[in-house]
């Protein structure tokens, strides 16, 4: 679920749907926006009912995982992770966005919440700022998995061991040049 249909939100979904056909050449991937007429009046990242409606949407139409880069709006995936199970007869997860979201969830959606994207600020700042010192020219920094800018949360049991072997080994030939993140 993105919050509108950008750039920056359209980086997420290709990153998204690249991991998982890299698991799973054959899955398919749903995908849909907070706000599908793409406004830009930021509407998109502040609406969870929305959000939840979407998400209900996906679960229903067989989708087992469902990520959203949303902003705010993405908290209304949380209620429904844990609504849809039983209906669905099977377990559904969330991945979260931006920060550990484990830690900003109830203790039964943090059953349903397989991981995190984690995106490092801090490191980003500091790198920006380490740059700008070295030059009186406008600095523009594009950084990724390579300069550890993000990471994927470990928190709760979503995870198993050998699902982590294989992130590892994913993220490993990221920053090793062998798998280009489209």
């Amino acid at each position: 679920i993105g919050g509108v249909p950008i750039p920056i939100i359209d980086e997420f979904q290709a990153g998204f749907e690249a991991g998982a056909r890299a698991i799973d050449p054959d899955i398919t991937v749903l995908a849909t926006y907070v706000d599908q007429f793409g406004r830009q009046d930021s509407g998109g990242f502040s609406a969870p009912d929305i959000a939840a409606d979407r998400a209900r949407a996906l679960f229903r139409r067989d989708a087992d995982v469902v990520f959203a880069a949303a902003g705010q709006s993405g908290f209304g995936l949380f209620d429904v992770v844990v609504e849809e199970p039983e209906a669905a007869g099977r377990q559904l997860w969330t991945i979260g966005v931006d920060n550990d979201q484990w830690f900003q969830v109830d203790r039964d959606q943090q059953a349903h919440m397989l991981t995190s994207v984690v995106k490092r600020g801090d490191i980003a700042a500091f790198e920006l700022v380490r740059a700008m010192l070295d030059t009186d020219e406008r600095v523009v920094l594009r950084l990724g998995a390579a300069d550890e800018v993000w990471r994927y949360s470990q928190q709760g049991d979503g995870l198993t061991p050998e699902m982590i072997g294989v992130l590892d080994q994913i993220v490993d030939d990221i920053e090793a040049g062998g798998i280009e993140i489209p």
